[in-house]
């Protein structure tokens, strides 16, 4: 039984690895794009650091 579920495990283990790589492909693959208002965000907190 102890065997089984230990097999178990590791297969899922590799199946979460094998997508984690997957992911990090992809992640390096595809580039980072910002929404305008993503952008804007930091810029106006940035603006409002004297005030504060």
């Amino acid at each position: 039984m102890a065997r089984s579920l230990e097999r178990a495990w590791e297969e899922k283990l590799r199946a979460a690895e094998a997508i984690e790589q997957e992911y990090q492909r992809w992640r390096s693959d595809e580039p980072l794009v910002l929404s305008e208002a993503d952008r804007n965000g930091p810029l106006t907190l940035g603006e409002d650091l004297p005030g504060i």
